[in-house]
């Protein structure tokens, strides 16, 4: 039989048990779009079909809340990127990194934002021209843009024919896309990935 004090003992001692077993619970904030997150503003969640997705985790693209300083050309004047970039959504660091490994000593706008600290975060890249469209739809609630004369901004997205070495940009004035010459100078509007 028990006494009270016992009584008392092993009731201590299963709160303390259960209020432990509550102290390994670990809970995961989900990032959603349009929040401030990961030294930037969440962009994009990836979705199926799209490069950087993971069945059951939450990964996207993060935009940086500013243009960065001054512009910049893409670089790389007269150089075939031809098969190294991608326009699709996830490709921008895969982009940023084939045209960095491909011509290291270049001043390129992907190098450029490569060697970027933005909030603590080192892992910055040149938008793809599908991400920079993302940026430009959802512009409203990212912050200020350049909409003059100069409102072009540069994609990690090249573009290379028998004639042309250029490379895309999107146009915030007009919302045009186009293909620009490389060594023009345009805005730049650096993502990362979570």
């Amino acid at each position: 039989m028990l006494n009270a004090t016992k009584m008392k003992l092993i009731v201590l001692i299963a709160s303390i048990v259960s209020g432990l077993s509550s102290c390994n619970k670990v809970t995961y904030h989900i990032p959603v779009e349009g929040e401030k997150y990961g030294g930037g503003i969440v962009l994009h969640i990836f979705q199926p079909h799209e490069k950087g997705y993971i069945a059951g985790e939450t990964h996207g693209v993060i935009v940086a809340e500013k243009d960065l300083h001054g512009l910049r050309t893409f670089g790389l004047i007269g150089v075939d990127l031809t098969g190294l970039t991608s326009s699709d959504i996830g490709y921008g660091k895969s982009n940023t990194e084939a045209i960095i490994a491909a011509y290291p000593d270049s001043a390129s706008a992907a190098k450029f934002c490569s060697e970027l600290k933005i909030n603590y975060y080192d892992d910055w890249y040149l938008p793809s021209i599908n991400e920079l469209n993302l940026i430009f739809e959802k512009r409203q609630s990212l912050g200020t843009f350049s909409t003059d004369y100069t409102s072009h901004y540069w994609a990690s997205t090249a573009y290379d024919d028998a004639n042309y070495s250029g490379a895309f940009s999107r146009f915030f004035n007009t919302a045009a896309i186009c293909v620009k010459d490389r060594n023009e100078p345009f805005h730049i509007r650096p993502v990362r990935y979570f």
